[in-house]
């Protein structure tokens, strides 16, 4: 037996996961006022929607070409309740395109969740939401680094990873946006000059054994070296301002926009403007206490005739570039949570009593609401587990050279202040390799 409707499915679980969004904040989740309620989603609807986003990732090129405006957002490692709080700050698309950095599972206690509502969104609106791949959606990193180990306790059906690992596989690995700024998760490095060589790289991919492709995924930028040096993750490469500079001479782009690393602002920008590196999972693994950043990019100027074909965009995203940021959220977890099922495998329908909260919120209205964005707040470490941090790290401390975190030289020196707002006293909470 088939799904019946898929497309119809992944409506009804938007709406389910647009209620969650629109009607608490992420605060008062995070904060337990509000007790957060999440679908688990039938495996055959599951399926439906890995295939069906796979087929889309396959009419994709390897190196995306899109025009601005875009939310960029950085990596969420699980951080579902971050993903909610940018959804809502700045609404669901169509109203809004969304860029992705990669790296959607992993670390984080709500990776199923997380990439599956990524993919529901992507499929309802491929044309507004995209994604460059991470080093983190590849299966080698989803066995040990957490995502795989909580699909098979949600779902015990291994045959789920195989079809993840399938859709991963067909993901672009960059993107180029206005003709001017290259989007990827990583870095550059050695292996390849100029961003044409990106193009070239045939999907699927299914490993790290590619240089350019490991370049792009695992190399990080430092300011205290100008050309390149070996990762000491163990694989992909350091590159300094000279090699940034190179490379964007010679591939007629102006800057970088990449993820990959924990900064303690949310965004940081280095190398005179030209790199910005963006992540978007505050708090990251319960014991850092750093902000989420989505970077606004609109590199085009505001025509009358582009206002015209804009104006369903919201404002915040007509804004010039900018970041925005958000502030750290108290660790939160499964057991937080409460989890609905189906009443169907086939079709999405949840029991009565858990749809006549859904049936407060006009659902057709949620485009059109314009939330404020959530009050800020601070968060003291006081009380909160170091052990989630001790398990964040020591999943990566096994075989190398697969990824180990050990900081990058930039983070080993004493670190230059980069946001005067943002005291530096750890160089690990500054930057941590991820």
């Amino acid at each position: 037996m088939k799904v019946i409707n898929p497309l119809r499915c992944f409506e009804e679980i938007l709406k389910f996961y647009s209620n969650a969004i629109i009607t608490s904040s992420a605060e008062d989740y995070a904060n337990r006022r509000k007790r957060l309620k999440l679908p688990v989603i039938p495996i055959p609807i599951l399926e439906s929607l890995l295939e069906y986003t796979a087929d889309i990732f396959k009419e994709e090129p390897v190196l995306l070409k899109l025009n601005s405006p875009f939310i960029i957002v950085g990596d969420i490692h699980g951080h579902l309740l971050d993903l909610f709080r940018i959804l809502k700050t700045f609404s669901l698309p169509p109203k809004v395109n969304y860029l992705f950095l990669g790296d959607l599972v992993d670390r984080g206690e709500f990776s199923t969740e997380t990439v599956s509502l990524f993919f529901i969104l992507k499929s309802l609106f491929p044309k507004n939401v995209y994604i460059v791949r991470g080093n983190h959606e590849f299966s080698e990193l989803c066995d040990r680094s957490g995502f795989y180990s909580e699909l098979l306790e949600i779902y015990d059906n291994p045959h789920l990873c195989q079809s993840f690992e399938f859709a991963f596989s067909h993901m672009p690995l960059a993107a180029v946006i206005d003709d001017s700024t290259l989007c990827i998760h990583g870095g550059i490095g050695p292996s390849f000059k100029d961003v044409k060589a990106i193009e070239e790289i045939k999907k699927p991919i299914s490993d790290f054994h590619d240089n350019i492709v490991s370049d792009i995924l695992w190399s990080d930028p430092s300011e205290i070296i100008s050309m390149y040096i070996p990762s000491n993750r163990g694989t992909g490469n350091i590159f300094g301002q000279v090699a940034l500079e190179s490379f964007l001479e010679n591939s007629n782009l102006k800057n970088i926009i990449r993820g990959h690393q924990c900064v303690q602002a949310g965004c940081e920008t280095i190398f005179d403007g030209k790199l910005t590196t963006v992540f978007s999972a505050s708090n990251y693994c319960g014991s850092i206490d750093n902000k989420a950043g989505v970077l606004l990019l609109n590199t085009k100027t505001e025509t009358s005739q582009n206002a015209s074909q804009n104006q369903n965009l919201s404002d915040l995203v007509k804004m010039k570039n900018n970041f925005r940021t958000f502030d750290p959220l108290p660790a939160f977890g499964r057991k937080d949570t409460n989890f609905l099922k189906s009443e169907s495998e086939y079709q999405f329908s949840l029991p009565q009593h858990s749809l006549t909260l859904l049936s407060r919120l006009n659902t057709s209205k949620i485009n059109q609401t314009k939330v404020p964005a959530p009050a800020p707040r601070r968060t003291s470490l006081k009380n909160q587990s170091i052990a989630a941090l001790t398990r964040c790290l020591s999943d990566v401390t096994k075989n190398p050279p697969k990824e180990r975190p050990i900081l990058s030289k930039t983070s080993r020196e004493t670190p230059k202040l980069r946001h005067k707002s943002v005291p530096i006293s750890n160089p690990i909470v500054h930057r941590l390799s991820i």
